[in-house]
């Protein structure tokens, strides 16, 4: 077995040619076999711990992400004003048989699932079954619903948002 020198450097792949006199060597100054016992420690590199950056002060270098629904709660587009009465067809006794905190609950998912299908129907293409699944999730929210009743209310209220998106469209 051949020892290697203590002094020798390993060469790394992307080194010129001219390194190769660095190559690591065989000891010849051994008579047993064994390494010698004079080897230098290992230099082990320090860590560097790196602190979290700081954001910049400079706005236009760091643009915000755009928010989901951009109008705010009391100035709503047409989309979604019309997306909001579909949505509570058919539901107001529903609606007034619940607890007052789960009509604010209600309420409030009901609102941003508005939103959220309002983008979706300004789109150049609708995504009806992502549509179908924002409105089935958000019937979802009523306590006791039944699973066929909730399946049918959301295929009619899909259908009623896609044929109005069209419609708009066409103007």
């Amino acid at each position: 077995m051949q020892e290697l020198r203590p002094d020798a450097q390993p060469i790394l792949p992307n080194e010129d040619a001219q390194n190769v006199d660095r190559l690591e060597q065989p000891l010849e100054d051994e008579e047993d076999g064994e390494q010698a016992a004079e080897q230098e420690p290992v230099e082990e590199r320090p860590v560097i711990s790196r602190e979290p950056r700081q954001p910049r002060k400079n706005a236009s270098s760091n643009p915000q992400p755009a928010a989901r629904n951009p109008l705010p709660a009391t100035q709503k587009d047409a989309v979604t004003v019309a997306v909001e009465g579909i949505l509570q067809e058919g539901l107001e006794s529903l609606y007034a048989s619940l607890p007052p905190q789960e009509q604010a609950a209600f309420r409030q998912k009901g609102e941003e699932t508005a939103g959220e299908i309002a983008v979706l129907l300004r789109a150049t293409r609708v995504r009806v079954e992502r549509v179908l699944q924002l409105v089935v999730r958000w019937l979802k929210t009523i306590p006791g619903v039944n699973m066929f009743f909730l399946e049918q209310e959301a295929k009619i209220k899909t259908d009623r948002m896609v044929a109005m998106a069209e419609e708009r469209r066409q103007e």
